[in-house]
């Protein structure tokens, strides 16, 4: 599990993405304070995340190029210090007066076309860092510490918004960036990995090479599909229906609570234990698999919505999905050419992620019209549904 940090570079990579993840979760818990001390509502709030996934979505595809064509350390480094400057631009504006709601929208904004960036630049830099054979374990790493930002980020980022206000809460995210380049700087700036970079950027039949790579693999375009429906099943389930479920049944926000904290656990626990096991046989069955025990979770907890049963499916949730996403982090690293690595994940990213808004909409019209056992039930029976679909083919079946 910790051979990737004999490897210097990862080391300092791995310290740079943990630190940036606390302050993007403080980020997250202070953003919704902000938006109300500026005397804004749920719908401004809603807006400002708006703003963030539409630049995104936009970008990732000029992300995913960009990242095959240019070193990845210094996109990086690029798409951190234009957060760091908004960051700061808005932290002054607090200190110094009163920001408006559209200088915070246009910070979100900004967020999101660096996260276009950073965010396949970030995924492709790891198989630079690493041999082949410490992917898994590396991924899991990621992993881990993406899942204990979640654990630690919220509380830390509650204490400095009740002691010090947004701005202070926001200052200690902007020391988190600095920190954060600061290690990025540190890492080897590898040459780009496109053999024909010294070409000029012909966008057109780049994004079409691809496209025609990702189409031409099936285990690929297959499950990019599959899990276009798959992430609105789950993460409209968690953020729309289990809020829901936690308010009529169980208790309300303490239970809330108690649910994501055992899905947390439970990612953190799979997270480590995928990290041992370093798994590189049968990666296609396993990964769907995964996903399956996501699905009847959902399932168990539709048909007994009791806390202990709840707790329970919410462990084995998170660890579910973080199988799944483990071993597909580190199939795609390794079986992808480093030349397309770039934009593949940008494809990848834009095809799973491209339901999810209109998905929220929808499974949050469906627990008023049906109730919130009928939509989990629904959408945990049609995961098992995809997975079975998924598990037919054989070349995601026998992927190694």
């Amino acid at each position: 599990m910790l051979r990737p940090f004999h490897y210097g570079p990862f080391l300092r990579y791995f310290l740079s993405q943990s630190i940036s993840s606390v302050g993007n979760r403080v980020y997250a818990l202070a953003l919704p304070f902000l938006i109300f001390e500026l005397g804004g509502d749920a719908g401004d709030l809603g807006t400002a995340f708006t703003a963030f996934s539409v630049p995104q979505l936009l970008f990732l595809l000029v992300g995913g190029l960009a990242v095959d064509r240019l070193p990845r350390r210094q996109l990086m480094i690029l798409a951190d210090l234009l957060r760091l400057a908004v960051l700061a631009v808005v932290v002054v504006r607090l200190a110094t007066g009163t920001p408006t709601l559209l200088e915070v929208h246009l910070m979100a904004g900004l967020f999101g076309f660096a996260s276009a960036f950073f965010q396949p630049a970030s995924f492709s830099i790891v198989p630079e860092l690493l041999p082949k054979e410490e992917l898994a374990s590396g991924n899991s790493l990621r992993a881990f510490s993406q899942e204990m930002a979640g654990v630690l980020g919220p509380p830390i980022g509650g204490v400095l918004v009740a002691s010090g206000g947004v701005a202070f809460a926001l200052g200690f995210d902007l020391l988190t960036f600095v920190v954060g380049v600061a290690l990025l700087f540190t890492l080897p700036g590898a040459p780009p990995t496109d053999p024909d970079v010294h070409e000029p950027f012909a966008f057109r039949q780049e994004f079409l090479a691809g496209f025609d790579y990702v189409l031409g693999s099936t285990w690929l375009w297959l499950t990019i599909l599959i899990f276009a429906s798959v992430n609105v099943f789950m993460a409209g389930s968690i953020a729309v229906v289990l809020p829901v479920v936690a308010e009529s049944s169980l208790g309300g926000a303490a239970a809330l609570g108690w649910l994501l904290a055992a899905m947390a656990g439970g990612a953190l626990g799979g997270s480590l234990l995928l990290g041992q096991l370093g798994l590189r046989r049968r990666r296609g069955l396993t990964a769907y698999l995964g996903v399956a025990v996501s699905g009847f979770c959902l399932l168990s907890f539709a048909l007994v919505p009791t806390m202990t049963v709840g707790l329970t499916s919410m462990f084995l949730l998170g660890a579910s999905l973080i199988l799944f996403g483990v071993i597909w982090e580190s199939t795609v690293q390794e079986l992808v050419p480093a030349q397309m690595l770039g934009r593949v994940i940008s494809i990848d990213m834009l095809g799973s992620f491209a339901l999810l808004p209109l998905g929220y909409l929808l499974l949050g019209r469906a627990v008023q019209a049906y109730g919130p056992a009928v939509v989990l039930f629904t959408c945990g029976t049609l995961t098992v549904a995809l997975v079975l679909v998924g598990l037919a083919v054989p070349a995601i079946r026998r992927l190694d």
